[in-house]
């Protein structure tokens, strides 16, 4: 039997009223940044954005929420952004970091926002075509307390702005890539716990589709990297043993 849909749509008050343009957002005033601008944009779809959700559609059943904008008010945001020209915006996620069932630590942190949730995504995705990343900034913390039992161990942590480890990275291959770095599960590389920070530059490199951010397959472009790591000892299974922070700072525009 075909799972059912149960739809739910839901607006924004005030949604029903349709304005002109120029009334949306007023024309930029002398003084006013590039980044008051985008967060006065980011507000403006926000406050309109329509929700849609559908139960049973996603991987074993999970709910899905699709997020979308009146296409008058998009077409009035772009229009404040000047063709061609680069925007730049710090977006930010968030996450754990587990062992496997086998005490492994193998994972990454990625910077594609076709894999990690960007809080800023949805909105900026709608304002412009292209995006590259520029930036990318990680905060670990452990998620051991003081009379933790668990098997502390090493990690290794390395950008890997190529993505070529993968999304289960192992050790050798972490520690083998270029700005690779050794941190301790608990010490966090200081005196007694606390945070370990790392902060990658990406480079030049070719813009991708905001649609297909990061980018064709093969090259190094748009949105695609990651934060690859790794430990060399078993820890204990199944458990959560980094908390993450992620800032990305993506460079932004759209095409004339």
């Amino acid at each position: 039997m075909a799972a059912k849909e149960n739809k739910t749509i839901s607006r924004t008050k005030g949604r029903g009223k349709r304005e002109e343009p120029s009334k949306v957002l007023p024309p930029r005033a002398p003084g006013v940044s590039d980044e008051e601008l985008l967060l006065s944009a980011l507000g403006a779809l926000s406050n309109n954005q329509v929700r849609v959700t559908t139960e049973g559609k996603g991987p074993m059943g999970v709910s899905v929420t699709e997020i979308t904008y009146p296409k008058e008010l998009v077409s009035a945001m772009r229009g404040m952004f000047t063709a061609d020209r680069k925007y730049v915006f710090e977006l930010h996620a968030s996450g754990t970091v587990a062992s496997t069932a086998g005490g492994v630590i193998n994972t990454r942190v990625s910077w594609d926002s076709s894999v990690v949730s960007y809080a800023e995504w949805t909105a900026l995705a709608a304002l412009f075509d292209e995006v590259k990343a520029v930036k990318t900034h990680i905060d670990i913390t452990s998620a051991f307390g003081p009379t933790s039992t668990a098997i502390i161990t090493q990690l290794m942590i390395a950008p890997d702005r190529a993505a070529i480890s993968g999304a289960s990275p192992s050790f050798t291959t972490v520690q083998r890539l270029a700005e690779s770095q050794p941190f301790h599960i608990y010490n966090m590389g200081h005196s007694g716990p606390g945070v370990f920070s790392k902060t990658h530059h990406v480079g030049p490199r070719p813009y991708a589709t905001t649609t297909v951010p990061g980018g064709p397959a093969g090259i190094a472009s748009g949105t695609l990297g990651q934060f690859s790591i790794a430990s060399n000892i078993v820890t204990t299974p199944s458990i959560n043993v980094l908390f993450w922070a992620l800032r990305s700072t993506f460079a932004f525009r759209s095409r004339a």
